[in-house]
């Protein structure tokens, strides 16, 4: 179910403790045991249960080696009764461990835990930090009202390295709460608060400042670390290049990742790490585990012992990155290299490596598969734009260039739906749908947006546009590291098989490296194949994935044996194809294999399961599905399985009995989900009555319970049936209420489909396009007034193939007008005629056509190509801006003729202020041509026309300003100037658009900085687009280092 979180709906379990990763962090930072603290654990028992409001705040002040850390983390794994505790422990010496954003997202995690929630995989920068200050008091209410209480503990505030110079870093210290949680902090006495901290903080006013005496054990230890570190420094060779590295790398590198430094096997790093000389680093839990040196102190210590010897453990370090960058950042590429090898960059002052590291795509996407973010790649970039403002003359083309790759991945994954552009294609609008697609930069969503808009443009009649989409999809998917998987390569095999295209569904097939992929593929296409029609082909996808898997080499473990184990999904859908060809000897025995944990990796997540029983329910083997559903432990993930068991069965028709397996649900939620569930598919299959009386059943259990993950599957689950069955309202309702001001995009869609299939296509229609506006509302990337700034300075500099996708993108109508409009005159500049008309054409708003159709008209005359430019003037839509651009050719060539056909178009004129406006510019032209006669015949019809005009504001109470002509005709310079006193033509254009400014950017104002620091500091601050018209007047240069990077993330980017 993808469904959002609500904050403020959060269930505490009062028995269950924090489990989150982090914990296993703290486990490895706390003492075995604490001797001679019981006074202060006393101390810090009292305080969180103190009923007492004058102080939420405590704070430890002690200096080096007192035994600060390890006091709290003792504390924190081993809290009073009733008291939930939530930390952080500031440190440099693991990466994203010493900075506001680590602090955000380690606390929120722990919050999420203790709330019994999931992620929230929707934040982003701009909403992460409120979030977190709502969950944080949201949960410290919800414990109170149990009657236990709610602590945050934070360690370190003197290590905090937020304030790093950055225009927008801040503190940790700033971020906790004022009031709604007791907080617990240490740190040294010095360094004082940091600046952002509020002057009516508590902890400028009102915390309890204890003293934190030194701890006996804690100076004992730091004797022995010492030692053991001096003997570390004299030891052998590998003793002294695992202090190095580890000291050069600042921590965070793994048994192997010091191996390949040191030249040493995995077995002797350990071994060395392990002894007595090793006590000196300390091991912390991840995946890998890391090692560091034991205490910020030693690291300090190690760093002055081994003097000049420290640069070279540097060098080896940046040459050991590069072996990985040249080979493409590959799957196993250490995780030292993706978070942690940035800071050493930006301390030791290597300011090109840094640069190159930070804005390296392929580094950011292996990034992204590793950590399911792209908040450490931002980070990163932060940390070296902070490094590059420092310089008293900024680089803006640096900065340029950091700030492209800080947008791309802040609105990686888009804004845009997957589903969107496939449900344009589906009310043939192909080229919005085309262009939705570029804005898609997260390749996964691109290539599956792909494979959805091909399949419904082939099945409605366009194999062409489809073909070249699933070229596009199959570009991308050989790209992608098998590594991880081949899962998308299946759904492109799937794809392909379904429109009939089974030369690309063997060349992906080829492509796949792991025999289990290809079978796994192979399945799908036997699946696909059978949904065509095409029996003959599905058993040979079949026999070919059976062959393929029984044929697959042994697999060695780590520690020597043999890994026989699969994933459970590959054998469902092998039974599925085998049950679908009417193998059932076959197809029992795969299930068999899939449902055995002894054959098949653990299903860890909600999606694994759901995918397993889903496979298996169509394949006809429900028995089987609801074992494994049974098999969860938790009732949540248990319950989800059956949700997904009820919707398979309901669209394999099955409906009876999916309805009375719906109603075997306990509780209220999720009864009222799987009803919800059946009714979708009976509105589907043509069973009205049944459909809307489970609606009606689900609805009116909805009414009594909370919101959680279920309710809203079951809101969008009764939303499509009553559009599927004829309650379009009712429907619209549920839409507009309930899915798009919580985000449901998919749920939206959902009905919008339920409408097209009983052919109410304009509510479809306006459903889509409520998705579209929602989903660009809640984008960090949407300001089309600051796109338009971008279309200015590519058409400034010429670039207009860059330009032309990137306006045919905007939505804003208005905007887009105003972008044709300018990309019109820049094509006219290149003497494209046809080109030009083809943009012409684009330009909704016909005043916007004037100033591109004079521009063209100007360089077909200066080339000497009249007809052309008279063809063009007449192809105007608007007799004004025709009459006017046949006047302009008359005055150009001297044409008599062509100045009486533009005196009869002001006859044909109903408006008598448009009439005039022509006639004033044809009584230029006669007196520019020497026509006396002419020019005192035009005279008096405009003196006619403009009394008129005054006579009929003057009955209104207006006020008018004519142009001042004179009453009779003395010389033809007067008037012609006088004529020229007036700009007619320019007020028909209306103003340039609103939108062309917008907001003024943050870096505006008084500020005392050098307008190009202004600059720098705003790159660094939001989107380059923001500015980007502003640096390329500073410099020039800007433009082709922006071009080049946009270019290194995507050919048609922004």
């Amino acid at each position: 179910m993808q469904v959002g979180v609500l904050v403020g709906d959060v269930r505490v379990d009062a028995a269950r403790p924090i489990r989150s990763a982090y914990l296993a962090q703290v486990q490895a930072l706390a003492p075995n045991s604490i001797e001679g603290r019981n006074d202060e654990l006393n101390a810090l028992a009292a305080f969180c249960s103190s009923r007492s409001t004058a102080e939420n705040y405590l704070w430890w002040q002690a200096e080096a080696w007192s035994g600060k850390s390890a006091l709290l983390s003792w504390f924190v794994l081993h809290p009073p009764a009733g008291v939930h505790v939530v930390s952080f422990f500031i440190t440099s010496r693991l990466p994203g461990q010493n900075d506001r954003r680590g602090f955000v997202d380690n606390v929120l995690d722990q919050l999420h835990d203790l709330a019994q929630r999931p992620p929230r995989i929707d934040l982003t920068d701009a909403t992460r930090e409120p979030y977190l200050r709502r969950l944080l008091v949201d949960v410290a209410r919800q414990v109170h009202e149990q009657g236990e209480h709610l602590v945050l503990v934070v360690d370190g505030l003197d290590e905090d390295r937020g304030v790093d110079g950055s225009p927008d870093a801040h503190s940790i210290a700033a971020l906790l709460p004022h009031h709604g949680v007791r907080v617990i902090v240490a740190g040294r006495p010095d360094p004082t608060l940091p600046d952002d901290v509020p002057m009516d903080h508590p902890l400028r006013i009102s915390a309890r400042v204890e003293q934190l005496s030194p701890s006996p054990e804690a100076s004992a230890v730091r004797d022995v670390m010492i030692r053991d570190l001096k003997l570390l420094l004299h030891g052998s060779q590998v003793q002294q290049d695992l202090l190095g590295f580890v000291t050069a790398a600042g921590g965070g590198l793994s048994v192997r990742d010091l191996a390949e430094l040191t030249g040493a096997s995995p077995w002797q790093v350990e071994d060395h790490l392990r002894t007595t000389a090793g006590r000196s680093f300390t091991r912390r839990p991840g995946d890998p585990p890391v090692y560091l040196l034991a205490h910020e102190q030693l690291t300090t210590l190690a760093s002055e012992m081994l003097g000049p010897r420290l640069h070279a453990y540097h060098e080896q370090l940046d040459a050991w990155a590069i072996t990985y960058r040249t080979r493409g950042w590959p799957p196993n590429t250490p995780r030292y290299l993706l978070q942690g090898y940035t800071a050493l960059l930006a301390g030791t002052g290597d300011r090109q490596r840094l640069l190159d590291h930070v804005i390296d795509p392929r580094r950011h996407e292996a990034a992204y598969t590793v950590f399911g973010h792209h908040h450490i790649s931002i980070r990163e970039i932060e940390i070296a734009q902070a490094t590059f403002l420092d310089d008293d003359e900024p680089d803006l083309v640096v900065l340029a260039r950091l700030a492209v790759h800080r947008t791309n991945l802040q609105r990686s994954g888009g804004w845009v739906p997957v589903l969107l552009p496939q449900f344009w294609a589906m009310l043939g609008r192909v080229e919005h749908a085309q262009a939705l697609l570029t804005l898609i930069v997260d390749p996964v969503a691109r290539t599956r947006a792909l494979m959805g808009t091909s399949l419904e443009l082939h099945f409605a009649g366009h194999p062409d546009q489809a073909a070249r989409m699933l070229d596009t999809a199959e570009q991308l998917t050989s790209t992608f590291n098998q590594y991880w998987g081949t899962w998308l390569h299946r759904e492109l095999v799937h794809a392909a098989v379904r429109i009939g295209d089974h030369e690309r569904a063997r060349r992906v097939i080829d492509g796949i490296q792991s025999a289990v992929g290809k079978a796994d593929a192979c399945a799908s296409a036997a699946r696909a194949s059978l949904a065509s029609f095409d029996r003959e082909r599905a058993v040979q996808w079949y026999l070919e994935a059976e062959e393929t898997l029984e044929s697959r080499p042994p697999r060695d473990t780590l520690l020597g044996g043999i890994d026989t184990k699969e994933d459970a999904s590959v054998f469902a859908r092998m039974a599925a194809a085998a049950a679908a060809l009417g193998h059932q000897r076959k197809a029992a025995k795969l299930v068999a294999t899939a449902i055995d944990p002894k054959s098949t990796y653990e299903l860890r997540s909600r999606g694994d399961v759901g995918e397993v029983v889903r496979i298996l329910v169509r394949g006809g083997f429900v028995d089987a599905a609801l074992t494994v559903a049974e098999a969860r432990t938790e009732i949540e993930d248990r319950e989800d399985a059956l949700l997904c068991i009820v919707q398979a069965m309901s669209n394999n028709g099955d409906l009876d009995e999916a309805e009375a397996l719906a109603r075997t649900a306990e509780s209220a939620q999720h009864r009222c989900a799987r009803l919800a569930a059946v009714a979708v598919a009976a509105g589907r299959d043509g069973e009205p009555v049944r459909a809307d009386r489970l609606r009606v059943d689900a609805e009116a259990i909805l009414e009594g319970i909370g919101a959680d993950d279920f309710r809203r599957f079951a809101v969008v689950a009764t939303a499509v049936a009553a559009a599927d069955t004829g309650h379009y309202d009712r429907a619209e309702e549920k839409v507009f209420a309930h899915l798009l001001p919580g985000g449901d995009f998919d749920g939206v869609l959902s009905v919008a489909a339920a409408f097209l299939r009983r052919g109410e296509s304009k509510r479809a229609e306006r459903l889509i396009e409520a998705t579209e506006q929602a989903a660009r509302s809640i984008s960090s990337d949407t300001d089309e007034h600051k796109m338009l700034q971008w279309v200015d300075v590519m058409v400034d500099f010429g670039d207009v193939n860059r330009a032309e996708p990137v306006v045919r993108s905007l939505q804003n109508v208005e905007i887009r007008a105003a972008a044709w409009q300018r990309l019109a005159e820049a094509i006219a500049a290149t003497g494209d005629v046809r080109r030009f008309e083809a943009a012409l054409n684009e330009i909704t708003r016909p005043s916007r056509q004037r100033r591109p159709r004079m521009e063209m008209i100007r360089v077909l005359l200066a080339r000497g190509d009249k007809r052309e430019a008279v063809r063009l003037a007449r192809a105007a839509s608007s007799t004004v801006q025709r009459a006017t651009a046949l006047d302009f050719i008359a005055r150009f060539t001297y044409d008599r003729q062509m100045l009486d056909e533009v005196i009869d178009l002001a006859d044909d004129v109903v408006h008598p202020e448009e009439r005039a406006i022509i006639l004033r510019s044809a009584l230029r032209t006669a007196a520019d041509m020497g026509d006396r006669t002419a020019s005192g015949r035009l005279l008096k019809r405009v003196h006619a026309i403009q009394d008129e005009l005054s006579e009929k504001v003057r009955q209104a109470g207006g006020y008018t300003r004519n142009v001042v002509l004179p009453e009779r005709m003395e010389t033809l310079t007067e008037l012609a100037e006088k004529v020229d006193s007036r700009r007619d033509i320019e007020a028909m254009d209306g103003a340039a658009p609103a939108v062309r400014f917008g907001a003024p950017p943050l870096w505006a104002g008084s500020s005392p900085l050098s307008f190009r620091t202004q600059l720098a500091r705003a790159l660094a601050i939001g989107s380059w687009i923001d500015v980007v018209d502003r640096i390329v007047e500073e410099d020039s240069s800007v433009y082709a280092a922006i071009v080049s990077e946009l270019e290194r993330l995507q050919p048609d980017s922004i």
